[in-house]
This record gives structure tokens, C-alpha cells and sequence, in this order.
């Protein structure tokens, strides 16, 4: 099946609905230090959204990527790497396990999971060619997933969800070279060799996503950017806090170096109905 119209399916399965506004956003600007304080930064839904889904864009240019994930066993929590491909349309992440593993029987006992991902500083990084900066932890920002975690026994599916699901495999073994074939596999053929398959499959079903960064933007010469996203994100994002904080116009890197410009750290979170 077409992941265009595994999106739409899924999106009328789950019903999802982004709550609007924000629960609560923080700023980590330091007070009293002159200059601008820009305080707290309010995107909309759909640019918190769009924000999500560059970070988590894959090298490859699919959302296959690796996180942390934290479950729980008798109130003891615990800590270990997982790989996941998140579906565009309705922000789930669908993976496999195999049997037996630490966190695959934690889910089963205790749903509720807590995912991280993070960017890393790296060599070479810098905030613009005009205003070389170092490398720092101004380079490295993170995506928290709080969700619960839902098996899929492909077996037991309704008529409704088999192609749902079906379709969502299709993705999920689209993005890795070595199960290629089996994304190459037609609807009925693929959905036989799900229901006899060993591997366990499941979801993780957010209820928010929360991006952390401890410079949400950089301001060069030019102007507001942030060199880790998509040219047409970095000008939406210019554009939502130009016109939040129209006095910031022309202020650049130097002018956040020698505290004459504080702010631009901010926590966006983005929540759902289901």
C-alpha cells in the first residue's frame, strides 16, 4: 500500500487531535543580565509539529532513528536503546522486538514509556561563518516522547485495521535496507508473513512530545536561523519569533556573546487527544 494512504488511514483509525496552545512552556534566559530578554516563545500546533519532524528526519531521509527508552518494572525504572520508524501522519512509532527482551516484557506489564532523542554536539559544528563559534552544548537539542505502548497481533486485526497496519509494516521495512525484500512483498503476502512471524511488532502512541533546546534559534548578521533544519523551517521559524519579539530585529551572534541580547531558549511541547 501507498504510505499516502496509510496516512490517511491511520489518521481516521486513531482519530488524533493536537490539543491547541501550549501546557506549559519554560525559558531559560538569564535575567537581569542587560540588553533583550525574549522570554518565553509560543510556536503554533503545526510548526511545533514541523519542528518534530525535521529533528527526527533520519540520516537516510526516512524517520527510521535510535532513542532511549525508559520502562518501568515494579516502580523500578529502567533504561535501554531502541530503534523505531515514526509515522508522519499520526506521530506513532512502530517497531519490533523479539521475545523475552528486558523493555518488551516491562511494556507488557506497564504501558506507559518515556522516550529521548537526542542531537549530539559535533565536530564541526559552528553557529555561522561569519561568527564562528566552537562547538558547545548551544549545538545539541533533544525530543522527549511520552506514550503507552500498543501490541499489534496482526492475526487478531479486524478486517478495518489489516490494511492499516499492513500498510504501516510496509514503511517500517521500506526504511531498512536488509528487510527490503519484505517490503517488496504484496498486501496478502506480506500481512501471511506477519501473522507467522517470530518478531513481536507494537506502537508507542504519544500523548506529547516535548523539544528541548538550550538555544532554540541562532541569530546571525543576516537575520534569525537555525543551521540544523530545512531552509524553509529556519524561515518559518524567524518569521514566528520576529514577529513575537519585533525588537530583535539585526541583532547577531556577537550581541548574544557579549550579553547585550539574552533568550531564544525555550521548551516547546505538543500534546493529543485520542
Amino acid at each position: 500500500m501507498d504510505p499516502s494512504s496509510a496516512i490517511a488511514a491511520e489518521s481516521a483509525a486513531i482519530d488524533t487531535v493536537c490539543k491547541a496552545g501550549v501546557d506549559a512552556i519554560t525559558s531559560a534566559t538569564v535575567s537581569g543580565v542587560g540588553g533583550i530578554n525574549f522570554g518565553d516563545i509560543d510556536l503554533s500546533d503545526e510548526l511545533k509539529q514541523a519542528l518534530i519532524l525535521d529533528y527526527l528526519k533520519g540520516a537516510e531521509g526516512n524517520y527510521r532513528e535510535m532513542y532511549q527508552i525508559a520502562t518501568s518494572y515494579n516502580n523500578v525504572p529502567t533504561i535501554g536503546s531502541v530503534e523505531y520508524v515514526l509515522d508522519p501522519a499520526d506521530m506513532t512509532l512502530f517497531g519490533s522486538s523479539e521475545s523475552n527482551t528486558a523493555k518488551l516484557n516491562n511494556m507488557n506489564v506497564n504501558p506507559n514509556v518515556d522516550l529521548y532523542w537526542t542531537r549530539q554536539i559535533r565536530v564541526g559544528d559552528i553557529c555561522s561563518e561569519a561568527m564562528p563559534v566552537l562547538p558547545s552544548y548551544f549545538m545539541s537539542y533533544g525530543v522527549e516522547i511520552t506514550g503507552t505502548y500498543k501490541p499489534i497481533h496482526f492475526a487478531e486485526l479486524s478486517e478495518e485495521e489489516i490494511p492499516v497496519y499492513v500498510a504501516k509494516a510496509h514503511y517500517y521495512f521500506e526504511t531498512l535496507d536488509t528487510t527490503a525484500q519484505l517490503a517488496a512483498m504484496d498486501d496478502e503476502a506480506l500481512y501471511q508473513y506477519l501473522c507467522t512471524s517470530p518478531m513481536n511488532f507494537y506502537q508507542i502512541v504519544p500523548t506529547r512530545y516535548v523539544v528541548t533546546s538550550p538555544w532554540f534559534l541562532n541569530v546571525y548578521d543576516t537575520g534569525y536561523a537555525r543551521q540544523f533544519v530545512s531552509q524553509e523551517l529556519q524561515d518559518e521559524l524567524a518569521a514566528a519569533v520576529a514577529e513575537q519579539y519585533p525588537d530583535a530585529a539585526g541583532l547577531t551572534v556577537l550581541d548574544f556573546a557579549t550579553f547585550s541580547a539574552t533568550g531564544l531558549k525555550t521548551q516547546q511541547i505538543l500534546s493529543f487527544d485520542r
